[in-house]
């Protein structure tokens, strides 16, 4: 009756162990559902967030190409009206270059003229230049020869007045 008892006991400590342990798993069990329903709900809430996310990124997406067409729509008007002018200027330039080419044609022309002129009056001052020098020269040689002239005729007048003199007193 002590095997009896103790193998009593043994059971009892046996099903209080038993117990106690399917308590703890009941426990663990009650644990892990929490967690897991806390974990659920957690992904739920990241769920709705990532897709609420979404739909902003998408209506942001919308936004963004209906501004990229819009740019891409006015750039394109922009560039052919930029052509459109580059191609104004370039035939503009065709007409002003034109024209410039020949303004400077008439005035290249005109400076040829004017050289030509400008040498003529040159040499016609070189020749009056030539003619004055000329001149001038003839006019020293002739006041020289005056000069000379002047000094021959005191000269003689002088020899002239001895010659009267001894001739004055040869007669007397």
């Amino acid at each position: 009756t002590t095997s009896g008892r103790l193998a009593e006991q043994l059971m009892e400590a046996a099903e209080t162990i038993v117990r106690d342990e399917l308590k703890e798993s009941r426990q663990t069990l009650v644990d892990l559902q929490q967690k897991l329903a806390d974990g659920s709900n957690k992904r739920g809430q990241e769920i709705f967030n990532l897709r609420s996310q979404r739909r902003e990124l998408e209506e942001e997406l919308c936004r963004v190409e209906a501004a990229v067409h819009s740019a891409s729509t006015s750039s394109a008007a922009l560039v052919a009206e930029l052509e459109q002018h580059l191609k104004e200027l370039e035939k503009e330039a065709a007409t002003d270059e034109a024209t410039v080419a020949a303004e400077f044609s008439d005035l290249l022309q005109q400076q040829v003229l004017e050289r030509d002129a400008l040498k003529s009056q040159v040499e016609e001052l070189r020749r009056a230049e030539a003619e004055e020098a000329a001149k001038s020269e003839m006019a020293a040689a002739a006041l020289r020869d005056r000069e000379e002239a002047k000094k021959r005729l005191k000269d003689l007048e002088t020899e002239l007045s001895q010659l009267q003199a001894e001739e004055a007193d040869a007669r007397l």
